[in-house]
């Protein structure tokens, strides 16, 4: 897939290959371009004209590339304030794309306000680009996607040093929420870090049948669902 093109050029366009011949989209192609849209317009009603810093992946996981994602982009988000990534490439794969909220300060952003961009590159942490590519690599290694309502238990300081954070739980974006697109509903799925205990709570709601009960407890205290760096 040629990710600069669906970045920059326009959703179901035909592009000219190197000998000048147009080339169709494949069906699938076409599907990925209708999801791209419906992802950035639901990004441009949360965020506005705020531009994302977005990091691509240089060689596609179909051709052979580490990162099964397309590409992460980050956006700041005042409320809190945090970090705000938000996956591309798993749409065809389980139906949703990955976010995770990162807990910032203010000063976190930095004081270049020349190039809001620029700010989010220096200062944005990098390592939940990995996390992000981590899970997704799973999805396509076992064939098992992520719904609300899951968890993951991590090996201990599987993020180490970055973050003391070994689980972490999924669901719907409090913000981005589900979507519609040509291929059906698109969700949002939030990850977000949390503890042992936790993950304890959540087992013994799957065993008493109470739903989703910590999770519901957890966006109550915590409505955009942060999570600390630290765990």
């Amino acid at each position: 897939m040629n990710w600069i093109r669906k970045l920059f050029g326009k959703v179901g366009e035909s592009v000219p290959k190197s000998g000048g011949e147009a080339h169709q989209l494949t069906p699938r192609e076409r599907a990925d371009d209708a999801d791209l849209q419906a992802i950035t317009q639901r990004l441009a009603e949360v965020y506005g004209e705020q531009r994302s810093f977005h990091y691509g992946a240089l060689v596609a996981f179909e051709d052979g590339g580490p990162d099964p994602l397309h590409g992460v982009s980050i956006f700041w988000n005042t409320q809190g304030p945090h970090w705000h990534y938000v996956s591309f490439g798993l749409a065809q794969v389980m139906g949703a794309e990955l976010t995770f909220r990162l807990r910032a300060t203010p000063s976190d952003r930095g004081g270049d306000g020349s190039s809001f961009s620029e700010a989010l590159a220096k200062n944005a942490p990098q390592w939940p680009i990995a996390m992000l590519n981590m899970l997704a690599r799973r999805v396509q290694r076992t064939g098992r996607p992520f719904a609300v309502g899951h968890w993951w238990e991590g090996p201990p300081g599987v993020l180490a040093p970055h973050t003391e954070i070994s689980n972490l739980a999924f669901t719907r974006d409090p913000e981005l929420g589900v979507v519609a697109t040509a291929s059906g509903e698109l969700l949002f799925l939030l990850a977000v870090g949390i503890d042992p205990e936790t993950v304890a709570s959540m087992m013994n709601d799957e065993r008493e049948g109470h739903g989703d009960a910590t999770l519901a407890a957890l966006l109550a205290e915590n409505p955009l669902l942060l999570t600390d760096a630290g765990g």
